[in-house]
């Protein structure tokens, strides 16, 4: 990522969007889909560099102060992922899959409203965020995986009491596509138990699921 030596103007928003590409990639969850973020918000100051010439200052600096209040934003929220580690990404990945479609959204609406990026570049973009999303759904299951696996990102979940039921939620989920007598499913079992038996907590999908297994106060 190339943004070169910023002018005046464009000083805060380079600066922004450095920060953005680099703290992205110390992200533990949905980390494509924001790299793919990071880039856009490159293109974006890039675009506006490109055209600086060509737009009326007025133009340009309108152009820049609302581009700036959007990549603060996005490197606030950035910066607050990454330093989450890994066991509490997952347990906020909703939060932060949900973050990054509402700052998409505000890229999309700067660009459109000031035509930066034609409307090839723009779809370009967005169907590569869609695959993005397909892939970091991907890694989501693998890093499941290795959490109901690791007794200290079990104890790490296990602190985080408000975020237990989704978490047995996702394991109950993953279980319905793993057969009884694989290593999988006794791991997920197993990580599910762990959480049971620690914090009280009764999975959510007890009764719809796994009838006769789970019954409150009782682990089998």
């Amino acid at each position: 990522m190339d943004l070169g030596v910023p002018n005046e103007i464009l000083g805060i928003v380079v600066a922004a969007a450095r920060d953005i590409h680099k703290r992205s990639q110390d992200i533990s969850v949905h980390r494509r889909q924001c790299t793919q973020m990071a880039q856009r918000c490159a293109e974006l100051v890039n675009s506006l560099r490109e055209q600086e010439d060509a737009l009326e200052n007025a133009k340009l600096r309108e152009a820049v102060d609302e581009l700036e209040g959007v990549l603060l934003k996005i490197r606030k929220k950035v910066f607050e992922w990454a330093d989450l580690g890994r066991v509490k990404s997952f347990m906020r990945q909703e939060q932060v899959a949900d973050d990054i479609d509402t700052f998409n959204g505000l890229l999309d609406t700067h660009i459109n409203k000031f035509q930066i990026l034609t409307s090839i570049e723009l779809n370009r973009q967005q169907r590569k965020m869609d695959l993005y999303r397909q892939n970091d759904q991907e890694e989501m299951k693998e890093m499941l995986h290795k959490i109901i696996r690791s007794v200290d990102d079990l104890a790490t979940a296990v602190g985080m009491r408000d975020d237990v039921p989704k978490l047995m939620q996702t394991i109950q989920e993953e279980l319905k596509g793993e057969q009884p007598d694989t290593e999988k499913y006794q791991a997920l079992r197993g990580g599910l138990d762990t959480l049971h038996v620690k914090t009280g907590i009764l999975p959510p999908l007890t009764d719809r699921m796994i009838p006769n297994i789970w019954t409150r106060g009782n682990v089998h």
